[in-house]
């Protein structure tokens, strides 16, 4: 809309030599956080890959662990559109926190895994137990972020876009 705006607007205005027409205020303020997302982003999520790196010593882990962000960001599309909410900055902060509560999940259930299959137990039984015994724990963290995410979610009153 803004682009659109701004082509009609140089096309049809005419400027006295000495002036231009700056476009500010909120559109202003959200090119600049979405430069700075697009540095942030990668840049975290390479962090967070490092760190689980040299914590689980196998970059097949860290792989197995980073695969469930994909779906977990399928789950938030899917979220946004059924709510009608473009995809904005306090949505792409609900992406980073989002991707972070994957990844948590991901390691609770791999390490329970790796617990298992070094007590011996054959590995399809230990991701079976795995999940047994950490689906509560990874259940309660995503059900309490779910209800902490609700008045964001509902909000759509003046500004609750940028919340």
């Amino acid at each position: 809309f803004v682009a659109e705006a701004q082509e009609r607007i140089a096309a049809t205005v005419p400027l006295p030599e000495g002036y231009v027409i700056e476009w500010g205020g909120q559109f202003e303020n959200l090119q600049r956080a979405q430069l700075r997302l697009a540095i942030v982003v990668p840049a975290v999520l390479l962090l967070v890959f490092v760190l689980l790196y040299f914590s689980m010593k196998r970059l097949r882990d860290v792989a197995i662990i980073y695969s469930g962000i994909p779906f977990a960001a399928v789950g938030a599309i899917l979220a946004l559109w059924l709510r009608g909410i473009p995809f904005s900055v306090s949505a792409a902060v609900g992406f980073i926190a989002l991707a972070g509560i994957a990844v948590l999940n991901g390691q609770i259930l791999l390490e329970a895994i790796r617990e298992f299959a070094d007590r011996g137990i054959p590995l399809r039984q230990a991701i079976i137990e795995a999940a047994k015994t950490r689906l509560r724990p990874v259940l309660a963290t995503g059900i309490t972020d779910a209800v902490g995410f609700i008045p964001m979610a509902v909000s759509v009153g003046v500004g609750s876009e940028v919340q």
